[in-house]
């Protein structure tokens, strides 16, 4: 006999839920899974909650920035989230990986401003009409007068029909120390932003750089985050496949012998194939190329190693982004095995780009 029970209607999961993440909201933005640490996070930030996450380059830290937004634009019919990170080139990146998961991002800079507005176009008044979901600045905008008065009717009270503010997402956070002290002072002033938004608003910081003790206190403390009030997530950012072997020079490194670093050419290798990678990190820019023109004038038994393409690369990490046109190129030949030496004067950014 039929049954004439009627079913009753699938519940469906509650947002802010782990279910919800995961059935509602990864699919959307594209995933097959979110990580149970990222879900955790996901939902303190739903809950207006502040976040860190300490985490490898590759590990999903950057999806911190895409599951909260996508999680409030799902449950409130819109989001409006800002993004700061340290460089043009790393704000086009997140422009583009956040358009990717289906949210609508612009990346704010002058050049980008100036583009706009040649096609008639003001993304500024985009985003005060709530016209995107993201927008990603370089720190050094915060206090510019094309961002100013939105910054203004952020202010608590303010009766302005300005679209507001959801999510302050803080790439790299370690630089607010390692800039912020002497070399970009901008980034040292990115925490009095709070006095000007909702204290509801949540913060979100993030790095792989960020050792334990005084250096993350020192940071935490000038984005205002408060101890108790916001939730860490660490985890081991070491590489276990690198082996460190310090070589102490005997020689003078003011000429252009460099004795010290013949090693890199044994005497008997035949082959670029038969040598290993290797990075060079020089001080100065001067001594940078002599330690190039040394390398370049070394021979692999009769081949020169400048002969062979990309054998050698010389670039300022911190700057090569947007000025090299061809750096993905070099990279991912270093990274094949092309290249030979990478010659570097600072090591900034070395480890995002190439690992």
């Amino acid at each position: 006999m039929a049954s004439n029970e009627e079913q009753l209607p699938t519940e469906k999961p509650k947002p802010s839920s782990s279910s919800w993440f995961q059935n509602t909201i990864a699919p959307k933005l594209g995933y097959t899974a979110l990580k149970d640490w990222q879900v955790t996070l996901a939902s303190a930030m739903f809950a207006k909650k502040d976040v860190v996450c300490i985490a490898p380059t590759g590990s999903g830290k950057s999806a911190l920035l895409h599951i909260p937004l996508m999680a409030m634009k799902t449950a409130n019919g819109r989001v409006l989230g800002l993004s700061i990170a340290p460089t043009k080139s790393l704000c086009d990146d997140q422009a583009r990986a956040a358009t990717d998961r289906g949210l609508k991002a612009v990346a704010i800079y002058s050049d980008s401003l100036r583009a706009a507005m040649a096609k008639k176009k003001n993304l500024m008044d985009e985003i005060w009409k709530d016209e995107w979901d993201l927008f990603i600045i370089p720190p050094e905008l915060l206090h510019s007068p094309e961002i100013d008065n939105f910054f203004l009717a952020q202010t608590p009270g303010s009766r302005s029909d300005a679209a507001q503010l959801d999510l302050v997402f803080i790439d790299e956070c370690h630089l607010v120390r390692e800039h912020g002290d002497e070399f970009r002072k901008v980034y040292s002033r990115i925490g009095l932003l709070r006095s000007r938004l909702d204290f509801k608003i949540p913060w979100v910081a993030v790095t792989a750089t960020l050792p334990p003790g005084k250096f993350t206190d020192h940071v935490l403390h000038s984005l205002g985050f408060e101890e108790g009030n916001y939730v860490m997530h660490r985890m081991r950012v070491d590489v276990p496949n690198i082996e460190y072997i310090p070589c102490f020079f005997q020689h003078s490194i003011s000429g252009s012998t460099f004795f010290d670093i013949s090693w890199l050419i044994p005497v008997g290798k035949s082959s670029l194939d038969s040598l290993k990678k290797t990075v060079i990190f020089c001080e100065t820019i001067k001594l940078a190329c002599s330690v190039v023109a040394k390398v370049c004038s070394l021979k692999i038994g009769t081949i020169v190693t400048r002969s062979s393409c990309h054998s050698i690369l010389c670039y300022q990490m911190n700057t090569v982004m947007f000025i090299s046109p061809h750096i993905e190129e070099e990279q991912h030949g270093y990274l094949l095995g092309r290249t030979l030496s990478l010659v570097a004067w600072t090591s900034r950014t070395l480890s995002k780009s190439l690992y």
